[in-house]
């Protein structure tokens, strides 16, 4: 899919109405989109839908082929991180991917794979909406996106999930500065260190300031 097609894709999901946003800010997960690619720009992973099923497919950049492939149960897509097209879920070395649910509810899932041998290695289901917003290096630690109002899909906060204790921990990740740890505003293109332990997002906040979301 272009990425004219995909923003126009994500500003249509952004329209829906509050019960059918799945992840506030960030449009949930994606199939048939440009997938994300790996570390080494060897592979690019993509989910493509088969009816009730989901193939999600690790495809050579260099020729085309798929290298592996994996029928998962349900549908479940790449997530989408910012409107200009940029896609989440893969660790930073390339070994772990996280897919989410492309279905709208009052529960949010999500499955954890490993990308060697496209075994699912473990699965998040909470109530209420969240979405992927990052993972941490080691990819022990998952990052979501919580939208707090149905009314206004655009007001968030950032929450950790402990993979390995299997939990949503308590708290919230923001800035201690704020005078409000609720944060507002839709993604518009994001950035990552090179050694993946921050993820800079630009933020448009409607009726305010854009501002940077440092993760």
């Amino acid at each position: 899919m272009r990425r004219s097609a995909l923003c126009l894709c994500l500003l249509a999901l952004l329209a829906l109405p509050p019960t059918a946003s799945a992840s506030g800010p960030v449009v949930a997960a994606l199939q048939g989109s440009s997938g994300v690619v790996s570390p080494d720009g060897s592979l690019r992973y993509v989910a493509l839908g088969a009816g009730t099923h989901t193939a999600l497919e690790a495809v050579s950049t260099r020729d085309g082929s798929v290298a592996r492939s994996v029928d998962l149960t349900g549908p479940w897509g790449i997530p989408a991180v910012s409107l200009d097209g940029t896609s989440g879920g893969l660790s930073h070395d390339g070994h772990t991917l996280v897919v989410g649910s492309t279905t709208f509810g009052e529960t949010s899932s999500l499955l954890v794979l490993d990308t060697r041998t496209f075994r699912v290695t473990g699965s998040v289901d909470l109530r209420g909406q969240f979405g992927f917003d990052a993972l941490s290096p080691d990819a022990t630690r998952l990052y979501l996106i919580h939208t707090l109002s149905l009314t206004n899909a655009s007001r968030y906060v950032v929450r950790a999930y402990d993979l390995r204790a299997g939990r949503l921990l308590p708290g919230r990740i923001a800035d201690r500065t704020q005078k409000s740890w609720v944060m507002q505003g839709y993604p518009q293109t994001r950035t990552t260190s090179a050694d993946g332990r921050w993820v800079y997002t630009l933020y448009q906040n409607p009726g305010g300031y854009p501002f940077v979301h440092a993760l």
